[in-house]
């Protein structure tokens, strides 16, 4: 498995190999045994221990609350922000779509970006640009002012999510990237939970603007999280000599101090890393993979379904407010159903979706001793069903999504109780997440090395899908009623089942084709 245990590696390689972190895997009797897990870079190993992994992936989901919190606090403000403002909903809802075309697009800038210059520096300026938008919003004295700097806190705090994914596919690999997946993305669900009950509470006893203020309390204190532990994860970076934290450069100055020199550190000699800020990124790249049909397919799946899922929530204010007469508070308190679902989804999801792959792969390598590993490293064999082992298990989650958005609207025409198109919430929340995580593992493991642009790529189609339902959602809603507007959105998420069969079919030949192009180019 390891390449550093063949002959004339040199002692440097043999600490690392000694230092590296350790996977668990199911053996041919279902027992357990540990099996290192490569990182390659392009010089030399990079491991981080499993320590430190965990660390990584609890600071990534820390740092996504900035991206995440100010989209679900803003929900339950929208009817404040009318009356406040003296403006209509459809005005108001534009600064949700301006927020929404913003998530669109830059992460296509900041995910080519981090994808060169490394993951501290990124996130550090991201949250910056982040922090000083919610200040401007909170000061804001005019619905036209509130709208432009919610794009500029919007160009600071939108591209966070992509840095976690592209933390997560420096430093998992696809037997396991499920599990890591499901846990960075509680980070975000927590934003879901916590962020319309503080906006509905806020909004109600204080004012809206005080949500915002809290925001940047909260976002300030995640960057010096961020800034003293997180360290640089980006392969050809990683090893503390480049994008160090305040920790690695303090040792790398006492060891300075002390021996005249830093020491060989891992990557300290890469011609790259040393010319990344005078390179100027591709940012073409994450444009180029909706050209790709497997691409495109994932993509729009999980960008459908996210998109729905925000047709949800920018509507819940106003149905609940009219068919069930419920105030700002209680109004913020009903995104509890939806946003639970969420997060007990997300906690689940990756284990079953790391089951799943495991079960693939066991039946993949068979009695092939040589291939026994597939899984535990980026490189995926081009025959091996990788969008069966991410797609097989969502079939379910699929159509059960689809019958309850019909019922959900419904549920108002009819005038159920309460507690009616809560529980479908939540139902809805479960599945859309646990596709959202398979989706997600399946867009990394087909191109790991490239996780933040990705993610960007796709967030291009979910933001655009979701900006689309914040414009029309509430005049379609009054125009033609809850309940067939609901029933056109379950239709068009039928469509995906269509996506979903062919990837499974044509995935593999799609994904070969294309690795034989690239090659020819290269």
């Amino acid at each position: 498995m390891n390449n550093n245990s063949e002959s004339g590696t040199s002692a440097t390689d043999k600490k690392q190999e000694k230092e590296a972190s350790w996977v668990v895997k199911l053996d041919e009797d279902g027992e357990t045994e540990s099996i290192p897990e490569p990182a390659t870079t392009n010089t030399r190993e990079i491991i981080f221990g499993s320590k430190e992994r965990t660390l990584i992936i609890c600071l990534a989901a820390l740092a996504v609350i900035p991206s995440g919190l100010p989209v679900q606090i803003f929900y339950p403000s929208l009817i404040a922000i009318e009356q406040e403002f003296n403006t209509t909903a459809t005005v108001v809802n534009i600064a949700v779509t301006a927020y929404k075309a913003v998530q669109a697009i830059v992460p296509l800038v900041w995910g080519s970006l981090s994808d060169l210059w490394g993951r501290r520096v990124t996130y550090m300026s991201a949250m910056a640009i982040s922090l000083v938008g919610c200040a401007g919003i909170a000061l804001a004295p005019n619905i036209e002012t509130l709208i432009g700097i919610r794009m500029l806190q919007g160009f600071g705090g939108s591209p966070l999510q992509s840095f976690g994914s592209g933390v997560i596919s420096d430093v998992t690999v696809p037997a396991t990237r499920g599990v890591y997946m499901s846990y960075y993305s509680t980070g975000y669900k927590i934003c879901s939970v916590t962020g319309p009950v503080l906006g509905g509470i806020i909004a109600q006893h204080l004012s809206w603007r005080w949500s915002f203020w809290i925001l940047v309390i909260a976002t300030g204190t995640i960057l010096i999280i961020v800034t003293i532990f997180l360290p640089e994860t980006l392969p050809y970076l990683a090893g503390g000599y480049y994008n160090p934290t305040p920790i690695q450069w303090f040792k790398q100055q006492r060891q300075k101090c002390k021996h005249g020199e830093i020491g060989d550190l891992p990557n300290q000699h890469n011609e790259m890393a040393k010319t990344r800020f005078k390179r100027i990124p591709d940012f073409r790249e994450p444009y180029r993979f909706l050209l790709m049909p497997d691409f495109l397919l994932v993509m729009l799946i999980e960008g459908l379904y996210f998109g729905v899922q925000g047709c949800y929530m920018i509507n819940t204010p106003y149905l609940y407010r009219d068919h069930y007469n419920l105030n700002v508070e209680q109004i913020g308190l009903t995104y509890l159903a939806q946003t639970s679902g969420s997060v007990i989804a997300g906690l689940t999801s990756g284990h079953y979706l790391s089951y799943c792959f495991r079960k693939i792969a066991r039946k993949y390598d068979g009695e092939d001793h040589e291939k026994k590993a597939t899984g535990y490293s980026n490189k995926l064999p081009l025959d091996f069903p990788i969008y069966r082992a991410r797609l097989k298990s969502v079939w379910h989650n699929a159509i059960l999504a689809q019958l309850v958005t019909i019922a959900y609207g419904w549920c108002f025409v009819y005038n159920t109780h309460l507690a009616v198109p809560m529980i479908l919430q939540f139902i809805l929340a479960f599945n859309v997440q646990f596709m959202n995580s398979a989706t997600r593992c399946l867009l990394i493991d087909l191109r790991p090395g490239k996780g933040a642009s990705v993610s960007s790529s796709v967030g291009l189609l979910r933001q655009t899908f979701a900006g689309t339902g914040s414009v029309v959602m509430y005049p379609l809603t009054k125009a033609i009623g809850p309940g067939w507007t609901y029933t056109l959105l379950s239709a068009i998420l039928m469509i995906t089942n269509i996506f979903i069969a062919a990837l499974q079919k044509y995935g593999v030949q799609w994904r070969t084709k294309r690795a034989l192009r690239e090659e020819i180019k290269n």
